[in-house]
């Protein structure tokens, strides 16, 4: 979908161990336009994961043995995993994270009805991670009458 737009944030979880996270982000491809990464907050100099941009999360496990600049999954013909990856990924830093992580995201198809929405949410140590979506979009039925 070339005119999707989306919008991502997340809450900024602190972390226990900000090189393993670093560790863990720099295993994985993300689309430029995701931001993706860790930071120290300004006053207490404590570490927090950051998840921020203008595209719906997606992620892609770097293969072993292949240098990160290298990779491409929309040439390697991986780019379908994506949504996967990044559940992957969350699962990934969940030992690492001081309190809970949510990322939320939000977009449209040229601002047409239905929007789309998403929530992640993994806990501290965490294993699974809770996906929410809207639950109410066109019925089959409504999409084809509209044509």
């Amino acid at each position: 979908m070339s005119d999707f737009i989306a919008t991502v944030s997340c809450n900024d979880p602190k972390i226990n161990d900000h090189d393993a996270v670093e560790q863990i982000v720099a295993r994985y491809f993300f689309d430029p336009e995701l931001n993706i990464g860790v930071s120290f907050d300004h006053e207490t100099g404590e570490p927090y994961l950051f998840v921020f941009g203008y595209v719906w999360p997606e992620s892609w496990k770097i293969p072993e043995g292949t240098e990160p600049g290298e990779f491409d999954p929309f040439i390697e013909d991986r780019y379908e995993h994506g949504a996967e990856e990044f559940i992957q990924f969350l699962k990934d830093v969940a030992p690492y994270l001081a309190e809970p992580l949510i990322v939320q995201a939000v977009g449209a198809q040229k601002c047409l009805f239905p929007l789309s929405a998403c929530e992640w949410h993994v806990e501290a140590g965490g294993t699974e991670v809770e996906i929410n979506e809207f639950c109410h979009g066109h019925t089959t039925q409504e999409v084809a009458a509209s044509r």
